[in-house]
């Protein structure tokens, strides 16, 4: 009985913390954002109960302490997505996908110069990080398509408070945070709109089963930084089987409204 007592409160702890985990968008929100919990407050978000269904590959750590201003907040080193208005850095060339390009706040072009007082006030508030290119295919436009970044800290940072503070900083179109953490079944359910996507993981197709009176033009299959693989219109009471044999391996995000689950592609 005291080890289903211990399950229970546990549970209830973890439902609250992946609620919205999915994908974490970085709206503006009030949080004590100059406390840093010391290292011993940081635990590694995890679930013994179910090792399943519940991966947490960057490694997100929570605020353990009660005592804690920032009880239960959670913190991640990367990856940060921001997208800006501009193209604050210019770069020369197209690379493979695969490239790695990465600078620091120095290297953004020195015309947008409220943009760089503001990542160098990020930097003296949470420590080093560096950005990291999304695009390296793409070309260097600066009306077309402006830079599309990573930011990825040396230490670790409270998710909200960052994005808060990024989402401030001038020419800064939309920030959010990657995450990849939570829980996984083999079974989507999307209760709100009577919704089954499966299986998950899957490999070469999954199965879209819409059992309600609705018609939804926009279920859409995204990356985890957001660019659109797939939109899907589904009748009412259809069933779909959807190809993704294309798909690389890795995490993606099924959208339907405003709701978000994650679908891991595993061949």
């Amino acid at each position: 009985m005291k080890k289903k007592n211990v399950r229970t409160e546990h549970s209830s702890v973890l439902i609250a913390l992946f609620v919205f985990a999915v994908l974490f968008v970085c709206l503006p929100t009030q949080t004590k954002a100059q406390y840093q919990p010391p290292d011993s407050c940081l635990k590694l978000l995890d679930d013994p109960y179910e090792e399943l269904h519940f991966q947490n590959p960057d490694s997100v750590k929570v605020d353990s302490c009660e005592d804690s201003p920032t009880y239960k907040q959670v913190y991640a080193k990367y990856d940060f997505y921001v997208r800006f208005l501009y193209n604050i850095k210019p770069r020369n060339g197209t690379y493979p996908p695969d490239t790695i390009i990465e600078f620091t706040w120095q290297d953004i072009d020195t015309n947008y110069h409220a943009t760089r007082t503001g990542f160098s006030n990020i930097e003296s508030k949470y420590g080093t990080y560096s950005f990291r290119e999304v695009n390296t295919e793409f070309p260097d436009t600066t009306q077309f398509i402006p830079r599309r970044l990573l930011i990825r800290f040396i230490n670790y940072v409270n998710i909200d408070s960052v994005c808060n503070d990024i989402n401030k900083i001038e020419y800064v179109y939309l920030s959010w945070y990657l995450s990849r953490y939570g829980y996984w079944g083999d079974v989507i359910e999307m209760e709100e709109y009577n919704l089954k996507i499966y299986p998950n993981p899957a490999a070469d197709y999954i199965i879209i089963q819409n059992h309600s009176n609705n018609y939804f033009d926009k279920v859409e299959i995204c990356s985890v930084i957001g660019e659109n693989i797939i939109t899907k219109g589904i009748n009412i009471d259809e069933t779909y089987r959807l190809d993704i044999t294309y798909f690389q391996n890795g995490i993606y995000f099924i959208k339907v409204g405003n709701i978000h689950k994650t679908l891991i592609v595993n061949k």
